[in-house]
């Protein structure tokens, strides 16, 4: 395992970084800034990585180096990329199609990998379509997490096709998306009939009473689902008492996250615990 993260490294620091990697028989976990993967991407060594993880502060100009080292680490499990820049929503315009494409592109080829963590990586409906299409070739995906892709209803509803053609996925993260009820459509289809999926978070959203009501009637026909994210501060309580009505009593879930959903005080509370009991989640 090697953490390497920081500010452009200059030539001693390169040549130390190339030591250690040169010392290592083996290399299987990298952690690194985007700046310090530009100054190592060359090394031999980065061929053996299987997990991981680049993070980038609207440093995005050398996207390419990504999809190079996508297309040569076929040993590689794991992907995470993080925009961690305070600045991203501002930023949007800086991902541009040409670079969102390196992305899609090295993901699109790297078949082997099983977990994938895009998170605040801007692509927008029209690159989450591309990588959607670009990922249809793995059937490998054990975990999806796109966090923050402003993806929309339209990269949703490639999503879903995404994983009724991957059914081993068993984590999906789709929170933070602008996601109505169009893609809870969608998505709902998908998961009635996943038989691995273990985990959905599809919280902070725009969840409003109809797409609970459609997640509920998707759950009735899925008993793996243990850990469900619905947060949403566009849902009534009313809506969420509906939600948990309609889930069947033999429902899988374990887990239920619906914050932000204002619950009224007194004997608002007796009707929720009633539904929580109904639906076994209390």
């Amino acid at each position: 395992t090697l953490y390497c993260c920081g500010p452009f490294p200059n030539d001693g620091e390169c040549e130390e970084i190339s030591s250690l990697l040169a010392a290592r028989t083996k290399l299987t976990t990298l952690c690194t800034s985007m700046s310090t993967l530009i100054a190592i991407t060359s090394l031999p060594q980065l061929l053996q990585v299987e997990e991981l993880t680049v993070e980038f502060s609207y440093y995005i100009k050398e996207m390419e180096k990504i999809r190079d080292l996508l297309y040569t680490t076929r040993k590689l499990k794991s992907i995470k990329i993080q925009d961690s820049s305070r600045y991203r929503y501002q930023n949007i315009r800086m991902l541009s199609t040409f670079r969102a494409e390196q992305i899609i592109s090295g993901l699109g080829e790297n078949v082997s990998l099983q977990h994938i963590r895009l998170q605040n990586v801007l692509f927008g409906e029209s690159g989450m379509v591309s990588l959607c299409k670009g990922l249809s070739k793995n059937k490998e995906i054990r975990s999806l997490s796109l966090q923050g892709t402003n993806m929309g209803n339209q990269g949703a509803i490639y999503i879903s096709y995404l994983c009724l053609a991957n059914p081993d996925i068993s984590f999906l993260n789709l929170s933070h998306n602008n996601i109505g009820k169009t893609g809870v459509k969608y998505i709902c289809s998908a998961i009635a009939s996943n038989t691995k999926l273990r985990s959905l978070n599809i919280g902070k959203n725009n969840l409003r009473d109809q797409a609970l009501e459609l997640m509920a009637t998707s759950l009735r026909s899925n008993n793996t689902l243990t850990h469900l994210n619905i947060k949403s501060k566009y849902a009534s309580y009313t809506g969420l008492v509906n939600f948990l009505r309609s889930l069947s009593r033999f429902n899988s879930l374990h887990y239920l996250n619906a914050q932000k959903i204002a619950i009224p005080e007194g004997a608002g509370n007796s009707l929720l615990l009633e539904a929580l009991r109904g639906a076994g989640l209390a």
